[in-house]
């Protein structure tokens, strides 16, 4: 399949995946790339590739030992063309020839010197030069409909007189030299896509738009809660919100059909959690990072100490903070 097929399949059948999740498995690819080529790419000069032909420095006929976990979605590669092999790589290259970006600005300013000093100081033909090349530059301009330029045509701007000389002058400025390449890898596979019924996704973290100043302990941002305030008389969880008499709401109740529906609410949760013996940030993210996003939890936990159901206490910064449970007469 081509590449752009390959994409249509994951746009139609990749749910959930995050900006965040994709730049990272490509970082990890980049880098694992890296790792395999210096610890085994190999490295041909011209003469070399010639002997070697056609034959790849690596080729694989399948990819069946790998795979990616997004959630509860799987993603495995299988060999599309069967007369194929799935993945080759041809030998690297030690004379490629690269050419060093040259300061043009530089070099322009140096002309335009120069033609004012061949005039004695005076700017008015190098004015005109400028001009010149201006006026072919905007001729030469081809812009989309939406009015970006598109491109330059250099077949639409006019040809020096001493087309040869002058072309050999500026390549003379050119500075090129040999350099190492990988070889481009090939790819005849075509993207598979299945979901794990016994993976349970999670909520993707996303930032609250707030971002902490580091080494104090400020103020949690608010979270949207998937639990409004409950209303007086029903059988839904208390999220930590203060009676209107001023003292500190009981210890969240969850009416038994809702559990079965809903599952614990974030403030069920962290009661269940959080016990008599003080626990950091970090131990109470291990017990329920895997049932309830960060930021919901992180939130509810602010407001249970608010409400005095939980007790809060630091001896300095904020990886001394510990959290336990109040003692509720």
């Amino acid at each position: 399949m081509s590449k752009t097929e390959n994409r249509t399949k994951i746009d139609d059948d990749m749910n959930g995946l995050t900006i965040e999740q994709a730049a990272t498995i490509e970082y990890l690819g980049k880098m694992l790339k890296e790792s395999a080529w210096a610890n085994q790419g190999s490295f041909l000069d011209s003469d070399a590739r010639k002997q070697m032909g056609s034959k790849p420095m690596s080729a694989a006929d399948s990819m069946d030992d790998i795979s990616i976990s997004v959630g509860n979605q799987v993603i495995t590669v299988v060999k599309d063309n069967d007369n194929r092999p799935a993945v080759s790589t041809p030998y690297g290259l030690t004379d490629r020839v690269t050419q060093a970006s040259l300061p043009k600005d530089w070099m322009i300013q140096s002309l335009y010197q120069f033609i004012i000093d061949c005039n004695g100081g005076d700017t008015a033909f190098a004015e005109q030069v400028q001009a010149f090349i201006n006026q072919c530059l905007d001729f030469a301009t081809i812009h989309n409909d939406d009015g970006s330029i598109q491109k330059i045509d250099a077949k639409m701007l006019p040809s020096p007189t001493m087309s040869v000389l002058t072309t050999d002058m500026v390549s003379s400025h050119k500075r090129q030299t040999k350099s190492k390449a990988k070889g481009s890898t090939t790819f005849n596979i075509k993207v598979v896509i299945e979901h794990d019924d016994t993976v349970i996704p999670r909520i993707p973290v996303r930032n609250t738009g707030f971002v902490s100043v580091v080494g104090i302990d400020s103020p949690v941002a608010p979270t949207p809660s998937a639990h409004p305030h409950p209303a007086d008389g029903q059988g839904v969880a208390n999220l930590g919100w203060a009676n209107t008499n001023g003292d500190p709401a009981p210890v969240a109740t969850v009416d038994e059909g809702v559990r079965e529906m809903v599952g614990l609410s974030a403030s069920d949760l962290l009661q269940s959690v959080v016990g008599s013996t003080p626990m950091t940030k970090g131990d109470i993210r291990k017990a329920v990072a895997e049932q309830i996003a960060e930021p919901m939890w992180v939130a509810e936990l602010e407001m249970l100490v608010n409400a005095g159901v939980l007790i809060k206490t630091t001896n300095g910064g904020p990886r001394s903070t510990r959290y336990t449970m109040a003692v509720i007469a």
